[in-house]
């Protein structure tokens, strides 16, 4: 990155706190020095000027890629078990990390029951809907255990969701495993 050469220095040669010193430089940039790893042999010198430039260099490419992020591509040889992060601990008990998707309509239920995954939560805009995502849940895979995400904010005077998963519970609408 650095157009000048490094030279055997005289007096102050490029130090790991001299090199922070320069880089960490950033002005009204959106970026900080965080870390900063130095490889150069010791007793070599470079330019401050030429510190200088390679710091800007070094802006003027994260700025470029701040305004130009990579793009996303689906991999069709990627699974979910490749979007779980990897634990190098044991799971606690016998509950190994998992992914419980939450769904918003009866399509997206369906999908989720037919590629075997035996837990859901379930989010539904029109609370009539429960006790159909029940039998579908029941028809599809009857094994699977179907959770109610209630809304997360009510107003006084809509409770209407929360009164209609109360009544499927009394019904015996709600599968519990």
């Amino acid at each position: 990155m650095s157009q000048g050469t490094l030279e055997i220095a005289r007096n102050k040669p490029l130090t790991t706190d001299r090199l922070l010193q320069q880089h960490s430089r950033l002005g009204n940039t959106p970026f900080k020095l965080a870390t900063l790893a130095n490889n150069l042999a010791d007793g070599v010198i470079l330019p401050v000027s030429e510190l200088n430039h390679v710091r800007r260099k070094l802006v003027e490419q994260l700025l470029e890629q701040r305004i130009h992020p990579r793009r996303w591509a689906l991999s069709p040889t990627r699974t979910c078990g490749d979007l779980l992060p990897k634990m190098d601990t044991p799971a606690v008990g016998d509950c190994p990390p998992s992914v419980v998707p939450l769904v918003r309509s009866l399509v997206q239920l369906r999908a989720v029951l037919e590629n075997n995954i035996t837990r859901v939560y379930c989010e539904l805009e029109n609370p009539v809907h429960y006790r159909d995502a029940v039998d579908l849940t029941r028809q599809i895979n009857p094994d699977a255990s179907l959770y109610v995400a209630p809304p997360r904010i009510t107003k006084p005077g809509e409770q209407y969701i929360l009164k209609q998963v109360r009544q499927a519970d009394a019904d015996g609408y709600l599968v519990r495993n």
